[in-house]
């Protein structure tokens, strides 16, 4: 879609300048705000497609800049990508929690943040055309089911079409898992490919990567630029939801094979993938206000497994001691050092999954 507008916020002009050049060289509209409260005025006054955000402020800081567009606009309304020098997992964790869309750390690389913008975008359509479907609910409701059924479990595509309004609101804790997948050496990858091609790639590698969480029955609950954030376990009908998490881990390396023969024979490079898997009580529900909200998941085993996906290297699957007590089939695993990923007050012990054995046919899966 053309012309779209990006409202960029930083207080330096020289990343001003330069953010701006990158967009209008990408055919999107730009708006410039130098500051937080500047970018306020200008969000209340007129209409954007997406913000790129910088965290380090005078004034106001990104942060609570995020928090006062997050009253107004959810993720898929208004998608904010933070554009910061800071790297420091902390802060990362937080503009999440806050509702950012996406993080990208300077000094920028242009392929990288064109990529994500993008696919934010192409995200924020996506949502509208459902809404739009939601308009014509009663004569279309099937079709509006499966499109649902593409961004959901059943079960929760349930609870939201047939629940009250306050029960649809409401929050609960759950014992759930949750899974980060992640390309390793990704900025790398970026500098060797044009936007399209990076594009065609990563869709490529989403395909095969959603259709191994769809047959395990996992809820997908976004997508991370590169990778996926999963959460098995919302569908009652599921209690064995770790052993799936974990087959699926085995499966999505499996399905690297036919990614990258895809990329071979289109003249891409070869990629490999880190996943990290923690299981334990998380918080479940819509995040948000009453006016606009998104279903997803909080909590410290959100935030461990994003910490375990950073330290797995390339086709390792790594998981948690939580995860360890709460599954129930044998499995195979190489225990590592204990160690203390960013962010964790204590030391954890950490597995890597070699192979899972299969109940129905007592055959092991790697």
């Amino acid at each position: 879609m053309l012309n779209e507008k990006v409202l960029i916020v930083d207080d330096n002009q020289t990343n001003l300048d330069l953010l701006g050049r990158i967009c209008t060289s990408n055919n999107y509209t730009v708006t410039l705000a130098n500051s937080g409260h500047v970018a306020l005025e200008k969000i209340r006054d007129n209409q954007f497609d997406a913000v790129l955000l910088d965290i380090m402020m005078p004034g106001i800081n990104g942060f609570s800049v995020l928090n006062k567009i997050r009253k107004y606009y959810s993720m898929s309304d208004l998608p904010v990508i933070m554009v910061t020098a800071i790297d420091e997992a902390e802060d990362i964790t937080l503009a999440f929690e806050c509702g950012a869309n996406d993080y990208i750390t300077k000094p920028l690389n242009r392929n990288i943040l064109i990529s994500r913008l993008s696919a934010q975008l192409s995200i924020k359509h996506a949502h509208e055309k459902i809404n739009k479907k939601l308009c014509d609910m009663s004569a279309d409701n099937h079709t509006l089911r499966h499109v649902f059924e593409r961004y959901m479990t059943r079960e929760v595509v349930d609870k939201l079409m047939n629940a009250s309004q306050d029960k649809v609101a409401s929050n609960e804790l759950r014992n759930l898992t949750i899974m980060f997948t992640d390309i390793r050496d990704f900025t790398l990858l970026s500098e060797r490919l044009s936007p399209n091609d990076l594009m065609q790639l990563l869709n490529n590698y989403l395909a095969h990567m959603i259709t191994a969480v769809q047959q395990y029955g996992g809820c997908i609950n976004q997508f991370t630029g590169d990778g996926l954030m999963v959460i098995f376990g919302t569908s009652n009908e599921h209690r064995d939801s770790s052993e799936r998490a974990l087959a699926c881990s085995l499966e999505m390396q499996r399905r690297m094979k036919d990614v990258n023969k895809y990329n071979l024979q289109h003249g891409f490079p070869v990629i490999g993938m880190g996943i990290g898997i923690d299981a334990g009580e998380v918080m479940l529900g819509n995040i948000g206000s009453e006016s606009r909200a998104c279903y997803s998941v909080i909590g410290k085993h959100v935030n461990l497994a994003a910490r375990i996906v950073a330290m797995a290297k390339e086709d390792q699957v790594l998981v948690s001691e939580n995860l360890m007590h709460a599954i129930n089939q044998p499995v195979c695993v190489i225990k590592s050092k204990a160690t203390r990923p960013k962010g964790i007050e204590k030391d954890v012990n950490i597995y890597q999954l070699e192979a899972i054995r299969q109940d129905c046919e007592g055959k092991w899966m790697h």
